[in-house]
């Protein structure tokens, strides 16, 4: 969590940004912090009612207690404290530690050194600050003054009918010489204590994890991810240890019969998950959100000749868009991960207007049209792109599948003149004539159209080397912390450094909407009916070009700018189909292919469970990550039928070895007359089961083992499914090692 500054400069640069004039002539807003206003809390516990709850001041951590009226039941900022005297390993009375009974944990830039610290409220505000609080309708507003650090933390407390809402709005807080970096918002209310029994963190890595709260050491051990994916504008030198982002801004915590689920609700693209379990220390493993309120960038300094030191440059201003987080409270068969699942996928229904598509999606073919590879004439080397599936190619293969009497759906990516190569923006508006050109690609649509084939072009509006359609790299391109140039690049599974061959520029985010509509202007004369939007639907990134407002910093406003953009497409009439989907892309899809299946498998994670699968199976149509492409592809076959997903391959009719020096796994194992015979056994095998459960949405997922899982439908189905090497026994029969055993049926059609 701490990024450290060597360089006292840098730290001085950043201070100030914060309190002088930009290049625009417009001052950064930062309210000074007070001094002098006295403590003021509340004269009585209870601050506000209703039918089901009671929203109480905690007057030891000066938090809140969340009270359900009728059964008592209580949650907080802090874990009730049930005033039982534990004792540890030696027999000691155990102290309970302070940043248990915390609200917030601060990170800051210390003005003194330079360096990155922290404080906590129970030790910064409680004991050694001061605490203001002040009525607000349906709750509270509680002011955290750090006086020692100089800063002040305000946070509502709403109460709803159905759960707590709390937010900070950045603009509020006030700072002196100190500058606050991030904020992490009740660190321990989605917690359970270690070692308890029926309990387990809730975690949306990938497609979604458990971690039991076990007891682990001292310290424990910990894990942070960004939602929606790590800043792509964040400059990296090495491959990020995981490939598996968090898709969606929920997590919770199962405590016995009750649990308790939170969701970002307002600024999500600046948040992180983090977790921190099994420590003895603390005696809870909890898992929280913390908000990064001033974007940053890492920078290589280059301080004297030979010597090099890796920075953290943090952004001018902090985000000006409130931060909040609802905790909802659940209980009884609800108070588990499956009524996680179902309670987000009704917010989404209430909230972000999700709604049902019954059309199912089987089987997903990915056609690869080409890359653009190096050559040499004469010793001359040059670039040219090579035509992996041209147009005419891309319909035998459907073609073939259509014979077989397979419908799929079907994505057409790298059809731009650069093929999936990062060249120029969009592949230049434009199908390239070396894979069939405009004609071509019409042909095609028409066939699909015509044997109701669901087809989607690929276009990648994000990363680029050269402009197109009046986008330029000199003025188009997105910038990072540091006000650099924001690079993207592709990483070396072997040495796991950047391939500086494949470095692209980030397209400004004040240019993205624009840029969407441009592609949907200059494509008219293609009779797509979908669209493909890989790249938007799985990257958000920051752009720090206006050094006069703070919306695009940290991530802001990228599920916005995506949703402006998509519903463009779909005010159009077209469909879109996404990939690796983050939840504000996917909820505007037609299709999410490439759907996580795992988690990030890190060490602290215990069993992955498939959160994203249930949230929208039966809802909108999804299919797993590419089969032919997976390190175990029986593997990838069992977590489809686990998820209920369709199955997905990525193809290409012709082969050369120049496409080994492409950083991309796309054409590992991907010719498709290799392929047919794996796609075609799979259909087959899961056509019963893909009809059985069609429409239809998960209800129920259960870990029976560690090999066992089963997976319950609206329409009685249930399917079990044996990951393990032995067989196992369940209510339908013995299930076979790396098989899957399906039941009520019989129940299903009454």
């Amino acid at each position: 969590m701490k990024k450290r500054f060597t360089a006292i400069l840098l730290c001085a640069f950043i201070l100030f940004g914060c309190t002088a004039c930009s290049d625009g002539g417009n001052v950064a807003e930062v309210k000074a912090f007070d001094r002098e206003t006295a403590t003021q809390k509340p004269d009585g516990e209870a601050v506000a009612q209703n039918s089901r709850f009671t929203l109480s001041f905690d007057k030891d951590t000066c938090g809140v207690i969340l009270t359900e009226n009728a059964t008592g039941n209580k949650w907080g900022t802090s874990p009730p404290d049930t005033g039982e005297v534990k004792l540890d390993e030696w027999g000691d009375p155990v102290t309970r530690h302070p940043q248990v009974d915390s609200v917030l944990f601060v990170e800051y830039v210390s003005a003194e050194t330079g360096n990155t610290d922290s404080v906590i409220s129970k030790t910064g505000a409680v004991k050694e600050g001061r605490i203001v609080c002040k009525n607000k309708e349906k709750g509270i507003r509680i002011e955290y003054y750090f006086d020692s650090t100089g800063f002040m933390i305000p946070v509502d407390y709403t109460l709803r009918g159905d759960g707590l809402l709390m937010t900070i709005n950045p603009a509020d807080i006030e700072e002196s010489e100190n500058v606050i970096t991030s904020v992490s918002l009740a660190p321990f209310f989605c917690a359970a204590e270690n070692d308890a029994e029926n309990s387990y963190l809730m975690v949306p890595s990938g497609s979604g994890t458990l971690i039991y709260p076990k007891s682990v050491s001292q310290q424990g051990t910990n894990y942070s991810a960004q939602v929606y994916g790590e800043d792509a504008s964040i400059e990296k030198w090495d491959m990020p240890s995981s490939e598996k982002s968090v898709r969606m801004p929920v997590y919770g915590a199962k405590t016995g019969d009750t649990a308790i689920f939170a969701v970002i609700e307002s600024g999500a693209e600046s948040a992180e998950i983090n977790v921190t379990s099994g420590s003895k220390a603390l005696g809870y493993s909890s898992v929280y959100t913390s908000f990064i309120i001033r974007g940053y960038t890492n920078n290589i300094a280059d301080l004297m000749p030979g010597e090099r030191v890796k920075n953290v440059i943090y952004s001018d201003y902090m985000i000006d868009t409130p931060l909040s987080v609802g905790f909802y409270p659940l209980m009884g068969d609800s108070a588990d991960y499956s009524g996680m699942a179902k309670f987000y996928k009704t917010y989404l229904e209430n909230q972000e207007g999700l709604q049902k598509d019954n059309v199912e999606s089987p089987l997903n073919i990915n056609i690869i049209g080409g890359a653009t590879v190096s050559k040499s004439f004469l010793g001359i080397p040059y670039k040219s792109l090579f035509a992996a599936t041209d147009t005419k190619e891309a319909q035998e293969i459907i073609e073939k599948l259509m014979g077989d009497g397979i419908t799929p759906s079907v994505r057409l990516t790298g059809f731009g003149t650069d093929g999936i190569s990062t060249d120029t923006l969009a592949g230049g508006f434009k199908i390239s004539s070396k894979l069939g050109g405009t004609k071509g690609v019409n042909t095609l649509l028409d066939y699909c159209k015509d044997n109701g084939v669901n087809a989607y072009l690929d276009f990648d509006i994000i990363r680029f080397k050269s402009g197109a359609a009046g986008f330029s790299t000199m003025f188009d391109s997105a910038l990072c912390a540091s006000r650099k140039i924001a690079y993207i690049y592709d990483f070396d599974i072997a040495t796991r450094g950047r391939d500086e061959d494949t470095r692209a520029r980030l397209l400004a985010r004040d240019k993205l909407v624009e840029c969407g509509d441009t592609l949907l202007k200059k494509t008219s004369s293609v009779n797509a009916e979908g669209y493909s939007l890989n790249t938007l639907s799985s990257i958000s990134y920051s752009d720090y070009s206006d050094r006069a407002s703070a919306s695009t910093y940290s991530k802001s406003g990228m599920a916005e700018d995506v949703k402006k953009i998509m519903t463009a497409f779909t005010d159009g009439n077209k469909k879109i189909a996404v990939s690796d989907a983050n939840i504000y892309a996917a909820l505007k899809a037609s299709l999410i292919t490439e759907t996580p299946t795992s988690s990030s498998a890190e060490d602290i994670f215990d069993t992955d469970i498939p959160f994203y699968q249930m949230v929208f199976k039966g809802i909108v149509p999804i299919a797993t990550e590419s089969v032919n492409l997976a390190a175990d592809a029986k593997n990838q076959v069992l977590k489809a039928v686990e998820g209920g997903c369709g199955l997905t391959y990525t193809v290409i009719a012709n082969y050369d070895k120049s496409l080994l020096d492409i950083r991309t796994k796309d054409f590992y194992n991907s010719l498709f007359d290799d392929v047919y015979p794996q796609i075609k056994s799979n259909a087959e095998e899961l056509k019963d089961y893909y009809e059985k459960i069609s429409g239809a949405e998960i209800v129920k997922h259960t870990v029976v083992s560690d090999s066992l899982r089963s997976t319950s439908f609206d329409n009685g189905i249930t399917v079990y499914v044996n990951f393990g090497d032995k067989t196992e026994q369940t209510p339908f029969g013995a299930v076979e090692p790396q098989g899957f055993v399906i039941g009520g049926v019989e129940s299903a059609q009454e």
